[in-house]
């Protein structure tokens, strides 16, 4: 089902690939958590698409909270769950301004460690040097 999903998201037709796919995840048996972790994935990028977001928001929480309470996954599969809900509430903050998806976007984004380039200057080098040296 899940291959006929996609299909029918490829063919434009969202709605129904959203349809097949959460049909696809209630037929799972108890215990398919890594299969059931890759359709409620496709899932979610479907209601993106259709800027369901108000639907995706839950299954983007929830496959966060298993990420981040994993001990098997890396650092960097948390990071990138992390980063990827501020795009989200960026992305429904567009279609719906002032309701407060900015702010929860921003939440998120205050939860990212620094990036490689704010950690390079921590210790004062960095571009401050640079601009020095050309002095």
């Amino acid at each position: 089902m899940d291959t006929l999903a996609l299909a029918q998201q490829m063919a434009g037709d969202i709605d129904t690939a959203i349809v097949t796919q959460s049909k696809a995840i209630a037929l799972l048996p108890p215990g398919s958590s890594a299969l059931r972790s890759e359709l409620e994935s496709n899932l979610v990028k479907y209601l993106l698409e259709g800027q369901r977001f108000a639907k995706a928001e839950p299954l983007l929480l929830a496959m966060h909270e298993q990420i981040a309470g994993s001990s098997d996954e890396s650092p960097s599969k948390t990071q990138a769950s992390i980063e990827r809900l501020p795009k989200f509430y960026e992305s429904w903050h567009a279609t719906e301004p002032g309701q407060g998806y900015d702010a929860k976007a921003a939440e998120w984004l205050a939860k990212l460690p620094e990036g490689p380039e704010v950690k390079g200057n921590e210790d004062g080098a960095g571009t401050d040097t640079e601009d020095t040296d050309q002095e």
